[in-house]
């Protein structure tokens, strides 16, 4: 047998957080970063082992907390960056309008219209009829800070605009918007967006419509899905409607107005307000004796 082996030497691990506070200064890279720890600590890890401690420290940096949404808590509210289009039948001038979403934070049950503008009016407008749809009133709206929202950006207390806190007000509910450059605030809002972006826009694009009415006609239209497809009809059965499986089932709505969900959620899944069509009448033949 050799000889025992000699203990191994530990090398001093890099202070991490000093690291990513001075890389934030003008022209400090990991390089001399590293250059200044070897002259504190000769021994100490190469470049390539230096940058991997620091990448393997930012993993775990990175880390976010899990919302839980109650039955009724939150509205989650936001424009699409993606607009669709009307077409003026006199000029055929092309014009973009808004695509209003609003999102439920326990069912992620999805509203969506499209508006003129996302100025005040059009913006209190799209709320009122978001809570007709919805059949009660959120505890509290979350809004992206978009000028007819708010009126001071600000992390901690932001300004709400004086007609939208009025008409928080007016229906006993409050507006929280939410952090700047914080999107996770407003996750569910996000993720309403893209649902509504891959399945109305993109299944519009063929479309062409010559007035904003048509366009919202078109939106509230359930889309054709195999799984709202009737079963095969046999002479002595009707054909049947299945609901689809994305469709999140309609909050009921509480003697205040507010609406009550069946359940809690901590689930992201994207899914949208699916119509179910109303189940096909069976077909009877009746003969005539000659």
């Amino acid at each position: 047998m050799g000889p025992p082996t000699p203990p191994t030497h530990h090398r001093a691990v890099p202070d991490c957080a000093y690291l990513h506070a001075e890389r934030r200064k003008p022209g400090v890279t990991l390089e001399l970063l590293h250059l200044e720890y070897l002259e504190q600590h000769p021994d100490g890890y190469r470049y390539t082992q230096f940058c991997e401690c620091y990448r393997r420290w930012l993993r775990r940096r990175g880390l976010s907390m899990r919302q839980v949404h109650r039955a009724g808590e939150k509205l989650f509210v936001d424009y699409a960056g993606k607009k669709p289009r009307i077409v003026d039948p006199a000029t055929g001038e092309v014009s973009e309008v808004e695509l209003f979403v609003a999102v439920l934070g326990a069912s992620n049950y999805t509203y969506a219209e499209a508006t003129r503008t996302q100025q005040v009016p059009d913006w209190i407008a799209s709320h009122q009829r978001a809570f007709q749809f919805f059949g009660g009133v959120p505890e509290a709206v979350v809004p992206d800070q978009l000028k007819s929202g708010g009126v001071v950006p600000c992390r901690y207390e932001p300004g709400v605009q004086g007609t939208y806190d009025d008409f928080a007000q007016h229906y006993g509910t409050v507006s929280l918007p939410a952090r700047p450059a914080k999107p996770r605030d407003k996750a569910k809002a996000e993720a309403g967006v893209l649902v509504v972006t891959r399945w109305i826009l993109a299944r519009l694009r063929h479309e062409t419509f010559f007035a904003l009415a048509a366009l919202n006609a078109r939106i509230s239209t359930p889309a054709p899905c195999a799984c709202t497809a009737p079963a095969a009809a046999s002479s002595s059965s009707a054909s049947t409607s299945r609901r689809c499986a994305r469709s999140p089932p309609r909050p009921s709505s509480t003697a205040s107005g507010r609406s009550t969900p069946a359940s809690t959620s901590t689930t992201t899944s994207r899914s949208t307000a699916i119509t179910t069509p109303s189940p096909t009448p069976s077909c009877t033949s009746t003969s005539t004796p000659a």
